[in-house]
């Protein structure tokens, strides 16, 4: 198996280690056998660390109040996927291995960040494409909005605006009613076959108006 050393920080600071973060409640669950394994309800330190072993999917959520919650997904020798971490947050690095016995031996050096919940935080989603004068969400787009619904229920005291923008061809009417359909055809998605409540989200077009 392999064994995680994490460490919290708070993202404003993630590269000062006096900003590390304390008192998070700490929770892994492994999907592959269905069991909770790792319960921490206030995380004294900000560091942690816990063996994942090898045929097992697991699922971590790190929480803080006044941040959004972290959750990270770990994979250990899955489908094909020797070890594969997804949403540690942190760009440089992510995961440090140091690895033996043939690699089937690893102790990873890793870092979790959490965001500081703010009013008027902005997030970019990407590959959000639509065809040309059309609103339907396309296959690729519900891969991207299946992982916004999944980070909304992480975080279910929070509310959102999904904002949709074009480019400038077109008038600046037809612009913005297209943007605007785009919007909410993906909050229709969210809310119809995610299960998002609609209290929570709200659709926005912004035509060319915000032009990158």
């Amino acid at each position: 198996g392999y064994v995680f050393d994490i460490t919290i920080f708070d993202k404003a600071f993630v590269h000062e280690p006096i900003n590390t973060l304390r008192d998070c409640k700490v929770e892994i669950y492994n999907n592959t056998t269905q069991q909770q394994e790792l319960t921490v309800e206030k995380l004294t330190k900000s560091t942690f660390n816990f063996s994942f072993a090898e045929g097992n999917h697991y699922t971590m959520l790190v929480r803080k109040q006044g941040y959004l919650n972290r959750r990270v997904e770990v994979y250990v020798n899955v489908n094909g996927c020797i070890l594969c971490v997804d949403g540690m947050g942190i760009e440089e690095p992510d995961v440090v291995p140091i690895m033996s016995h043939n690699n089937e031996i690893g102790h990873f050096l890793g870092a979790v960040d959490l965001d500081s919940i703010q009013i008027g935080k902005r997030f970019q989603l990407n590959n959000i494409y639509y065809d040309f004068d059309k609103w339907a969400i396309r296959p690729e787009a519900a891969k991207t909005l299946n992982k916004l619904a999944t980070f909304l229920k992480d975080n279910p005291g929070i509310k959102v605006e999904l904002g949709s923008h074009t480019d400038a061809r077109g008038r600046d009417e037809y612009n913005l009613d297209l943007s605007d359909k785009r919007a909410r055809s993906a909050v229709d998605y969210l809310v119809t076959d995610q299960g998002i409540h609609a209290d929570l989200i709200t659709a926005k077009g912004y035509g060319e108006t915000q032009l990158s």
